[in-house]
Parts: C-alpha cells; sequence; structure tokens
C-alpha cells in the first residue's frame, strides 16, 4: 500500500465517511504539509548560507597570508603543535625510548639532543606494554629529572582507535580530547588498531581520520609510533599515513647489543630537514625498581668533551700484531665466509692503526706471529682466514664498548688516543 494510499485511509476513517468532513480534514493535511515543507525550506536555506558564509570567511588575500602565524615549535624542529608525525622503526631499534624522551621532555620544559622545548600537557598511550613503562619513566626521571616525577597522562592499554564511527574509537578520541594535550603518543599504531589492514589505504586512511580529529581538536602533535617493513627501508603498510604526516623520522641501524642507533629526518613539512642521522648511544640506569635505558641529554652550547678511550684500546702505540687484530676484529670478524691475506693487508694499510710508514717490510713478520699464535686461522682447503674472536677478547680484552669508541671516536670523529 503506497503511502498516500495509508494517509487517504486515515483521512477517510478519521472524517466517518461524511463528504464535508472528509474535504476538511484533506485541506488541513495539506495545509501541515505546506507548512512543514516551508520549513524544510527555511531550514535548509538557512544551512546553505551558513556553508557559504563559512566558505567565503577562508579565502586569504596576499595581506592575509603575510600575517598568518607560523608553525608553533613543540619540540625544537622536530615537533610542532596541530601536528601529524610518525616515528618508525624495526622491533628493538628503541623508537619508543625515543618517544618516551620526547614525552617526558615536553612534560617537563627540558631539552632533548639541543632541541629545546615548550612545557605542555602530554598524554600517553601505551599499549606496547604497561609493565616496562614505570621502569622506563623512572630511569629517565633519575638520569634528566634529578629524580621528580614527570606529569604524563598514561592510557596503559592496547583498544581500537581506528574505527571512527565505532563507539570505543568515539569514547577514547573524547577522553583525550577532554585533557587538552599538547603533545599525544600513539605507542603504537599496531596496538591501537587491532584487526586493521595496514596495506588497505581505506582502513589505514581512517585511521588517519581519527588521529586527524585529535590533532585538530586539541591543537596537539600527534606522534605514532609505527613499525617499518622487514628490510627497514620505510614504514610498514599503506601509504595513506605518510600522505597525511607532517614529518617521519626513522630509527635506522639500531644495535642492541652496543644499544647503539641512528635517529634520521626522513621527510618534514616545516623547518626539520635531512641531513646526516643523528647517533644515539643510551646509557642503562639503575631505578629502585630496575635497571632501564635513557639516551643522555645533550648541551648544544658545549663543545663535545671526548671520554677516556677504553683501557683495552689499541693505540700508535701498541705492538703490530695487536693493530691487525685489531682492524679484523672491528671490520672482519663477522664476515661468514672469512678474507684473503691481501684483503686483511689492504684493510690494515688503510686504517689508522696500520703498521707505520715500513708496512710493506713488517707485514710478513706481523702476519706470521698472528697465523702462529693461530689467532687467524685458515679455513680448511680454501685460501680464506677467519679471526679467533673468543681468543682476542679473552687475551686483549676486545670488546663492543672498545669498538665503539674507536668507530665514533677514531675513524668517524679522524682522531685517536695516543696511549
Amino acid at each position: 500500500m503506497t503511502v498516500r494510499l495509508e494517509k487517504a485511509v486515515r483521512l477517510v476513517h478519521r472524517s466517518g465517511g461524511n463528504p464535508h468532513e472528509f474535504a476538511t480534514a484533506v485541506s488541513k493535511e495539506r495545509t501541515r504539509r505546506r507548512a512543514a515543507e516551508a520549513v524544510t525550506d527555511a531550514e535548509n536555506a538557512a544551512k546553505a548560507g551558513e556553508v557559504a558564509a563559512r566558505i567565503e570567511s577562508i579565502w586569504l588575500d596576499r595581506d592575509d597570508l603575510d600575517s598568518l602565524p607560523g608553525p608553533e615549535p613543540l619540540l625544537g624542529t622536530l615537533l610542532f603543535r596541530k601536528s601529524l608525525v610518525v616515528l618508525a622503526g624495526a622491533p628493538g631499534s628503541f623508537k619508543s625510548f625515543v618517544a618516551l624522551d620526547w614525552a617526558a621532555t615536553v612534560a617537563t620544559g627540558k631539552s632533548w639532543q639541543g632541541h629545546g622545548a615548550a612545557r605542555g600537557t602530554v598524554v600517553y598511550l601505551a599499549g606496547e606494554g604497561e609493565a616496562g613503562f614505570p621502569k622506563r619513566l623512572r630511569a629517565w626521571e633519575t638520569a634528566h629529572n634529578r629524580g621528580a616525577k614527570a606529569p604524563l597522562q598514561v592510557f596503559p592499554r592496547p583498544m581500537g582507535l581506528h574505527r571512527p564511527g565505532d563507539p570505543e574509537t568515539q569514547a577514547m578520541v573524547g577522553s583525550i580530547v577532554r585533557r587538552h594535550p599538547d603533545l599525544v603518543i600513539v605507542d603504537t599504531l599496531a596496538r591501537y588498531s587491532p584487526g586493521m589492514n595496514e596495506n588497505s589505504a581505506e582502513d589505514m586512511g581512517q585511521m588517519v581520520q581519527v588521529l586527524s580529529r585529535i590533532k585538530d581538536e586539541t591543537g596537539a602533535c600527534v606522534v605514532v609510533v609505527h613499525h617499518t617493513t622487514k628490510d627497514g627501508g620505510t614504514e610498514r603498510g599503506s601509504s595513506a599515513l605518510r600522505g597525511a604526516s607532517d614529518a617521519l623520522y626513522m630509527m635506522e641501524s639500531p644495535n642492541k647489543t652496543r644499544r647503539t642507533v641512528q635517529f634520521s629526518i626522513d621527510r618534514a613539512k616545516e623547518e626539520a630537514s635531512g641531513g646526516p642521522p643523528l647517533k644515539l648511544v643510551l646509557d642503562r640506569v639503575e631505578t629502585p625498581i630496575g635497571t632501564s635505558l635513557v639516551i643522555p641529554r645533550v648541551d648544544p652550547f658545549a663543545a663535545e668533551v671526548v671520554p677516556e678511550a677504553p683501557s683495552s684500546m689499541p693505540t700508535a702505540k701498541s705492538t703490530n700484531k695487536i693493530k691487525l687484530l685489531w682492524n679484523m676484529y672491528v671490520h672482519m670478524r663477522d664476515t661468514a665466509n672469512g678474507w684473503t691475506a691481501a684483503e686483511i693487508r689492504a684493510l690494515v694499510k688503510d686504517s689508522p692503526l696500520n703498521l707505520g710508514p715500513n708496512e710493506k717490510r713488517r707485514w710478513g713478520e706481523t702476519w706470521g706471529q698472528a697465523t702462529k699464535d693461530n689467532y687467524v686461522i685458515q679455513a680448511a682447503g680454501t685460501q680464506r682466514w677467519e679471526l679467533d674472536t673468543h681468543l682476542v677478547e679473552n687475551e686483549f680484552g676486545f670488546n663492543a664498548e672498545t669498538e665503539d669508541y674507536y668507530r665514533y671516536y677514531v675513524l668517524e670523529e679522524g682522531s685517536h688516543a695516543d696511549g
């Protein structure tokens, strides 16, 4: 039965079959409908006028452009208010330590690697696990805040934040907005988008929509901690996140044994720019609730103080045998197939710790000592040689700490200790 027929039946029943009353009922119904249409038209016209006025108000002339405020720094030239930032790295690349460092830095108004921070309210979504977070934060406070507490607001559970229309997502966004944050850390994207297809532009676009809403409604910098692909070359998943972000920072070449990593700028829309990676070496800090790693502070106005070389660090005065073994330890010990004697000789010759101006004469004697004492062993049936790593570590004290010093202060800085 059509809508009009249903209305007609109702009018007939209402009039009791009386033609005069039926006509009156029809007239009233028409008047009611016309009034409703007029109200709807007026409302639509008012909305159209509001939309048109809003669009007109957005237009800028050349003078207006000059009067626009620039991006407002939150952490030097790295983080700006009302921006979306991605911090990406492989598992174990210390990206969560950098994110926590940024959070505590802004919460206390300190500085990070020479970038001064504007003190602000920080919301940290710690979906990667609540167990280790208090220990990491306590270590940071011990190392950088004289033990005083950094006033972070932490959400210590993973949950869905990637469905704009979902009640859970809406409630979480509202909870964040009510805290009026200046910085929001989402650690990690995967923990706050369970079941999302990261490779889908549509799914990632919905996550970006939620993150952008948080950014726009709070004026905060929203930092998303994300994983990289298996080869570590780029962030994982759809490029929709990269396209929507204002900056993308990468954690590269992590070494968990040596606690080192490189922080690099992949892309940035504002003042931050590319350049050589920033080398970070994390320190161990003891706290009453356990040991954790912390990124040391850097004073941008102080000249770098070169620490004292480790006692096991070879020098220009070391024996030629130790220089030979040290060069192999630093550059060749992880090569699976070994090296020819010519390859080893060429490496030592180009090293800051070489055999000196009479290298050609000294090489035979030095090589003979290293092979005779079984520090360097020939692979069976080949012309390739391998280093007995355990033997040189036990006898000469070679270790990761000494290697880090040599790589940073000798090879990369162009100077070395004379011992």
